[in-house]
């Protein structure tokens, strides 16, 4: 059996609302509101098993029906599930606010915080492991620490998304890339990307993160993405898309990246599908693949 790569990270309830308009605070804004599993370690989990390559998702939630829910999605998905149980704390949920190509999310993280390095695998025996940033602005620092560690002792590829620019922020640049290490591959949308290096062109805040990780990959919405080293610079034009749903977008384009990468793909192949990947999360109402059949 092929080994798997290891996700690390959150498993959450997303309760969306889509908005027809910018939000009103202080008043009412009729919306339709989906419930739907989510989190971003458990998003890209869900992509590469629909890729055909096998994943198991490092995670803890609740004892609770959200829990269950999410649960039976990603193994009907060909998730191999490393979830722990936390009898004190609900799985996390997120409610997300969409309006035109721009989301909003306000997580409460339940569970997700409690993972311990007591929940790991042998990540020794791992294909490549790839780690939610989210789990580094949480209780779950040290699982997600302690997981790098290991996969860079074992000779493990790691690949880290770098999650959301507003806790970004409030950490700091260097602190996260100290977290980090160096021989990492960072994924990174425009926001984040800027935030880290300080360059709001993407191309060079590909440049500078990579000089930072050894490699990253930017993706700049409907404007293409970038892959780069520190020295080489690749550029790929995205899918052009009518009314995308930009949740989950970036999780699959990991997981495409990841895919085509484990398949021999080089940087332009890799982003490609990559590409692929994030525009078919943009048209699913979930940001997950379809439940195969």
């Amino acid at each position: 059996m092929t080994a798997p790569v290891v996700v690390l990270g959150d498993v959450m309830l997303d309760v969306l609302a889509e908005l027809s308009g910018p939000l009103q605070l202080g008043s009412d804004m009729p919306a339709p509101i989906h419930f739907h599993g989510g989190g971003s370690a458990a998003n890209t989990a869900a992509w590469l098993a629909q890729s055909g390559i096998p994943s198991a998702l490092v995670a803890r939630v609740g004892d609770d029906v959200a829990a269950r829910s999410a649960l039976a999605g990603l193994r009907e998905l060909g998730v191999e599930l490393v979830v722990s149980t936390d009898h004190e704390r609900p799985t996390g949920t997120c409610l997300v606010i969409v309006h035109g190509t721009e989301r909003t999310m306000i997580p409460s993280t339940g569970a997700n915080a409690a993972l311990t390095p007591d929940d790991l695998p042998d990540l020794a025996a791992a294909r490549h492991l790839h780690v939610s940033g989210y789990s580094l602005f949480t209780g779950a620092r040290s699982a997600a620490l302690a997981a790098i560690a290991a996969a860079r002792a074992a000779a493990v590829p790691i690949s880290v998304g770098a999650a959301s620019a507003g806790p970004l922020q409030e950490w700091g640049a260097e602190a996260f890339f100290d977290a980090v290490g160096p021989g990492v591959l960072l994924f990174a949308n425009g926001h984040e990307a800027a935030m880290l290096s300080g360059r709001k062109d993407p191309a060079e805040a590909a440049r500078v993160i990579a000089g930072r990780t050894g490699e990253a990959v930017v993706t700049d919405g409907s404007d293409g993405a970038y892959w780069s080293d520190g020295t080489t610079l690749v550029f790929a034009e995205t899918f052009p898309l009518d009314t995308p749903n930009p949740v989950g977008a970036g999780d699959a384009a990991a997981a495409g990246f990841l895919a085509a990468r484990l398949a021999g793909g080089r940087p332009s192949a890799s982003l490609a599908e990559a590409h692929r990947l994030g525009a078919e999360a943009c048209l699913r109402p979930d940001g997950r693949p379809p439940y195969r059949a």
